[in-house]
């Protein structure tokens, strides 16, 4: 279960930033009025990859009170807490995103963080 929650949760922030990469340029433009900006972000923000992000963060919900009757919340916060670092190496591999050696160690304290947690 801990495993789809994981997958589920790259799916979703990598959907949820292509999204926002979607409506930064409209936000950035400038616009006659606050109601013809709200349509145009509004017009990016109706599509399919919305729907399926919101579904999938219905879902990604459903997971988390799944796994929080099986997993005492002292466990299951650092167990979810592996979701970050999953996402940190998931969306820089996948979206391209610069992973510098700062960003790479910083993810590798996480884990280790999550580690001595877990064992403890």
């Amino acid at each position: 279960m801990i495993g789809l929650m994981f997958v589920m949760s790259l799916v979703f922030q990598i959907q949820l930033k292509i999204i926002a990469d979607d409506v930064a340029p409209v936000l950035a433009r400038e616009a006659p009025d606050l109601g013809t900006k709200t349509r145009a972000v509004l017009a990016v923000v109706m599509s399919w990859r919305s729907l399926f992000t919101a579904v999938l963060a219905a879902l990604l919900f459903l997971v988390w009170f799944l796994a929080l009757t099986r997993l005492e919340l002292s466990l299951a916060l650092p167990l979810a807490s592996v979701g970050i670092v999953i996402n940190s190496l998931g969306s820089g591999l996948i979206l391209q995103e610069e992973l510098t050696a700062g960003r790479i160690i910083g993810v590798l304290a996480v884990a280790a963080g999550i580690v001595l947690i877990l064992r403890s």
